[in-house]
């Protein structure tokens, strides 16, 4: 897959096998004419494939679930390939990868609320249904809020990594701010919201609000992560993000053969009279990039190799 951008790949190296004569060889000093028409006919086939664009060969609408249908050729074919897309945007009219799922009403009023100009969106798919404790524990994965201090994200202006949070834990409310333990459950509820008191470099302490909403369908169960900040970030002294203007969502939607994730996060940015130009753009863009990748890689692609 080509790497998102911001997204630190290790390249793979692959040596080059040394080159070979086909040599087709009979017993007799000439191959039959059956022999030269079967071998005609190959050379045909793999000629003729070669012409045929990969998004036609893997990329069958009939292989997605149907909540995908709306994702383009190029996108299903990616998606059917890694396992994952990403992409970001400046505006939320421009999203092109949330499928179809029961909280997009609630994902595109928080959108609207928080007016965010950098956008990131990211769709992941496995296409095989997971058990009960695989769903709770993806649930709680996003209730495990201590973890979130343990993430790296990779800047590329910068070309270096960079903590996410230095701290992040749990407290009992904006006005005690004491840690608490990570909320985790045995059993999902339909609604919960806590609080969550987070370091974020290269800016300060933040409260925000973390909403964790669930719905049972017709075959299907979906919960909703949603993240949003209660206190105004700041750069160095300058304003960079009023209240509520920072939003984190993740959507995670199980079918009996299949399991959506869809992510979508931004922050609506200010640059007083521009005097912060480039260097608080893509902190934001970059933050919301890691934290995707890490569910990403720590959540979903585990669960896909546990299958082979």
């Amino acid at each position: 897959m080509a790497s998102a951008p911001g997204v630190q790949l290790t390249p793979v190296r692959h040596s080059a096998a040394p080159r070979s004569r086909f040599r087709f060889r009979s017993r007799s000093r000439a191959l039959s004419c059956t022999a030269r028409l079967q071998v005609l006919v190959f050379l045909l086939f793999v000629v003729l494939g070669s012409f045929v664009p990969a998004s036609r060969l893997s990329a069958d609408p009939a292989t997605l679930p149907p909540q995908l249908a709306s994702l383009s050729a190029v996108q299903r074919a990616e998606l059917l390939r890694d396992g994952v897309l990403m992409r970001h945007v400046s505006r939320a009219a421009d999203l092109q990868l949330q499928p179809r799922h029961p909280f997009r009403s609630q994902v595109e009023e928080a959108l609207a609320s928080a007016g965010p100009n950098i956008i990131t969106e990211t769709v992941m798919l496995l296409p095989f249904g997971i058990s009960d404790n695989e769903y709770l524990a993806l649930y709680n994965s996003l209730r495990r809020v201590s973890d979130l201090a343990d993430i790296e994200y990779w800047n590329e202006e910068k070309e270096r990594h960079h903590d996410l949070f230095t701290t992040s834990f749990h407290v009992a409310s904006r006005d005690d701010p004491r840690p608490r333990p990570d909320p985790l459950v045995r059993a999902i509820p339909p609604f919960e919201s806590i609080h969550i008191l987070q370091d974020i470099p290269p800016f300060h302490e933040v409260i925000s609000r973390y909403d964790y909403h669930s719905r049972t369908l017709p075959g299907a169960e979906a919960f909703l992560f949603s993240g949003v900040n209660l206190d105004r970030i700041r750069y160095r002294g300058f304003p960079a993000v009023g209240r509520e203007n920072m939003v984190t969502l993740l959507m995670v939607l199980r079918g009996s053969d299949h399991l959506i994730v869809y992510g979508v996060g931004g922050a609506r940015v200010t640059n007083p009279l521009g005097l912060l130009s480039g260097r608080i753009e893509g902190p934001f863009r970059y933050r919301t990039m890691g934290l995707f990748q890490w569910y990403h890689d720590s959540h979903i692609r585990p669960l896909r190799d546990s299958r082979g």
